[in-house]
């Protein structure tokens, strides 16, 4: 898929007394499955790359096994928050799908 720019509905994490999330100023991206630019997929990889060197890797959320899961599902609906420290490091990324009440 041809990549396209990020929701731009981003928004600032509070940073009132929040700092036992770890992210006052941190950022979080909201992102169709199906437009993750090159530069994210690259920081999603490297995120799952140095969460396996440190041996904290869960191989259930490793980007190779999410983006394959994926694959076998209607990805119009997933969504994928992309979640940055105020330094602009990647820390997470969710898949989030929307679910009928």
């Amino acid at each position: 898929m041809p990549d396209a720019p990020a929701i731009t509905n981003a928004q600032p994490m509070p940073t009132g007394d929040d700092s036992a999330c770890g992210l006052p100023g941190g950022t979080v991206r909201m992102m169709p499955f199906g437009h993750i630019c090159a530069a994210d997929r690259a920081a999603w990889d490297a995120l799952g790359t140095e969460c396996s060197t440190r041996g904290a890797a869960n191989v259930f959320a490793q980007p190779w096994v999410v983006r394959a899961g994926l694959q076998h599902i209607n990805t119009a609906d997933v969504t994928l928050a992309f979640v940055n420290q105020p330094d602009g490091q990647l820390i997470a990324v969710i898949p989030l799908i929307p679910a009928q009440r």
